[in-house]
């Protein structure tokens, strides 16, 4: 036998899928319970049984998670009406609008008003308790064992065009550098930008909605830009919201003004060189 001593951290994402309770209806979810029932021993520090793959599985190793960081996280969709119903905060408070002023609104004042929206259910959430983690279906004992709550907000437009841009794998840098394979650069106008993270945002997915995005505006120009004349892809406003083509840039000798989405774009060939043939000798 044995005993393993570890210090690290665990991190389990999605807890929320093992709540006891289903739809907010009170009827008692025996999978979601025993699942949270077998993590509480590991939870609180004492020795388990793992079992040990590298073998034929049928031994076990003895760990202790005494120093092992337990962390959780998860949507919890539906959470914020049970903290309403408990404290009787109104979903849009002071900012509601009445019918009238959201006609006259302008596409400006919308993303104003989707960014103060997901503020204000960011605070609904900080006034999370306890309680409202049991009425949403966790049970008492696993709570708990969890000391400290923590509430992530909601990703603006502004931290979505960040991730756009601005990480190492991030998505942008990455089609660019597909696209100068076959030699063609991509450029992304910054209103076109703004309107591919406010449509991700409305999907409600985070920045998962981010790839799938990219990946119907770019599927035209990935499929133009092999083995073609294309110097240039650029991306505008109109591409993300109304599904209207790129702006192509083409390698041309001379200056052609296109009436369809080609723009054809100048370039002066390099000079050749004429190699005299050599003289035959007599």
């Amino acid at each position: 036998m044995f005993l393993f001593i570890i210090s690290g951290i665990v991190f389990l994402d999605e807890v929320d899928k093992i709540s006891s309770k289903k739809g907010g209806q009170f009827q008692r979810d025996v999978g979601g319970e025993g699942v949270q029932q077998s993590l509480l021993k590991m939870m609180e520090g004492a020795v388990i049984k793992v079992p040990d793959l590298s073998g034929s599985g049928k031994k076990t190793i003895d760990v202790d998670t005494t120093n092992i960081l337990f962390i959780f996280s998860g949507a919890f969709s539906g959470l914020t009406n049970i903290i309403q119903r408990r404290t009787n905060i109104k979903p849009f408070g002071f900012t509601s609008e009445t019918p009238e002023d959201k006609e006259g609104a302008n596409a400006t004042d919308t993303i104003h008003q989707s960014d103060t929206t997901d503020h204000e259910k960011d605070e609904i959430l900080r006034a999370v308790e306890v309680d409202d983690l049991v009425n949403f279906g966790m049970i008492p004992e696993f709570i708990g064992r969890i000391p400290v709550f923590a509430v992530f907000e909601n990703m603006t437009t502004e931290m979505l065009i960040k991730i756009l841009k601005e990480p190492r794998n991030a998505l942008i840098p990455q089609y660019e550098t597909l696209l100068e394979m076959d030699g063609a650069k991509l450029k992304f106008e910054e209103e076109a930008l703004v309107a591919v993270a406010e449509k991700a945002k409305e999907s409600g997915t985070g920045a998962r909605a981010l790839r799938s995005r990219l990946e119907n505006i770019l599927l035209e120009p990935m499929y133009e830009a092999p083995n073609s004349d294309i110097e240039e892809i650029i991306i505008t406003k109109d591409t993300v919201e109304n599904k209207t083509p790129p702006v192509y840039v083409q390698r041309s000798k001379d200056l052609v003004v296109s009436t369809d989405k080609f723009v054809i774009k100048q370039t002066e060939p390099p000079s050749m060189k004429v190699m005299n043939p050599p003289q035959s000798q007599a």
